[in-house]
């Protein structure tokens, strides 16, 4: 399943805020560097092997997705992380 950053406005403290399905990502002083930095997660994630979407929902829209790496994947199965 492909992790879900949304970023929208949080009308009582006046602040864009960032979130990761469902938990409080981050928050931020304007739109702009709200997407930004959801869109970097996005991307390193997708590094990682992890497929992901960022959603702009002050216009309901889908602005980034990224593919799981099909390299990282492999290397995933491959060798599993120790824990």
């Amino acid at each position: 399943m492909a992790l879900q950053f949304r970023v929208c406005l949080d009308r009582r403290q006046e602040r864009w805020i960032v979130r990761l399905d469902n938990k409080l990502y981050g928050d931020y002083l304007d739109k702009e560097q709200a997407l930004l930095d959801a869109i970097d997660a996005a991307k390193d994630a997708g590094k990682k092997g992890r497929e992901a979407q960022v959603w702009d929902l002050s216009k309901a829209a889908r602005v980034f997705f990224v593919a799981a790496s099909k390299k990282e994947m492999s290397r995933a199965i491959e060798a599993p992380a120790q824990g």
